[in-house]
């Protein structure tokens, strides 16, 4: 693989595509979503909850799938470095590269786990508030990230960064506190509250990702870890909440091939490869543009029509977090 930088234009177009992927994840849960609560999943809460992790483990697990071969060659050369360094094994091969360090893993590893609780938090959100409030929540991101940044690797915040949080803040309230339930928004606030937690999720497994790759682990390697490690953490979740893997319509398992394709292996394997040459906060500062895109397909597909509070609120939130990174 390459290590030479990509143009800034090849750096846009796969920026630009992975955004395009990704905003129709949101389309294609909620309209699994609604067709579950046609045949009677919705009716328990715990189920309802169920079904969105039964969503994200079919979603990360068809990708692991996909993957597989990729994270088996990914896990040879882990066993050989352990084993070289076992007693009685210190005499290298020949001609054999250096391994990587194993934190490199061990940092993929913890991208899995914060992908597993992004999906499982982000689809289980969509049951209780708007896709306007859900996406645009879990675009505050960049923030997280960089308040992240600060607290952890002490990465100086500048007055641009503060206030522009503060910004993005004052829109979250308008619209947690703004937003009116509906039929398809039947508990905001606590879906609000999820989408939330997910884009929290979703800035550590970004920053897992820089490290990882930081340490030597290609996008390949890495990719093949975090989806393989995330499908395994959700795969006995459904079950433990009521929602088995078997007996749906066709439709449903299409849409979680869907899932798996488009937002999942296109949309967050091209964001995964822009990291290599971008830092994180400004590969998330492109993924803005998903709620809009996501908005818009909301109103085509649902008819979903957001409050003047709600697109107020969003527009803050947007203006907020592009001003943070912007002016970083």
């Amino acid at each position: 693989m390459s290590r030479q930088r990509p143009q800034g234009i090849v750096l846009g177009l796969v920026l630009g595509l992975a955004v395009m992927a990704v905003s129709t994840a949101a389309i294609l849960v909620r309209w699994a979503t609604l067709w579950a609560a046609s045949l009677g999943i919705e009716s328990s809460y715990t189920k309802g909850i169920g079904f969105s992790f039964f969503l994200a483990a079919g979603r990360l697990g068809i990708a692991a799938l996909l993957l597989l071969p990729q994270f088996i060659k990914t896990t040879a050369p882990v066993l050989a470095s352990l084993w070289q360094r076992s007693p009685g094994s210190n005499i290298p091969k020949p001609n054999s590269p250096p391994p990587l360090a194993i934190s490199a893993y061990g940092w993929g590893l913890m991208a899995g786990f914060c992908l597993a609780a992004h999906f499982g938090l982000w689809f289980s959100s969509l049951n209780y508030t708007s896709i306007v409030a859900s996406t645009t929540l879990v675009t505050t991101t960049p923030i997280w990230t960089a308040l992240i940044q600060y607290l952890w690797q002490g990465k100086r915040l500048t007055w641009g960064t503060m206030c522009g949080i503060t910004v993005a803040c004052g829109g979250g309230l308008l619209i947690g506190l703004g937003e009116k339930a509906g039929d398809l928004a039947p508990q905001p606030l606590l879906g609000n509250g999820l989408a939330l937690l997910a884009a929290w999720a979703v800035s550590f497994y970004f920053i897992s990702g820089e490290q990882a790759q930081a340490q030597g682990l290609s996008i390949r390697h890495y990719t093949a870890i975090a989806n393989t490690s995330a499908a395994l953490i959700l795969l006995p979740l459904p079950p433990l909440l009521g929602v088995s893997y078997g007996g749906w319509p066709g439709e449903i398992y299409g849409v979680l091939l869907l899932l798996a394709l488009i937002p999942q292996l296109i949309g967050h394997t091209s964001l995964n490869w822009a990291i290599r040459w971008l830092a994180p906060t400004w590969v998330t500062l492109a993924v803005l543009a998903e709620p809009i895109a996501a908005s818009a397909l909301a109103f085509w597909v649902f008819g979903e029509r957001p409050g003047l509070v709600l697109v107020f609120g969003g527009a803050l939130i947007l203006f907020g977090v592009g001003f943070a990174v912007i002016r970083r």
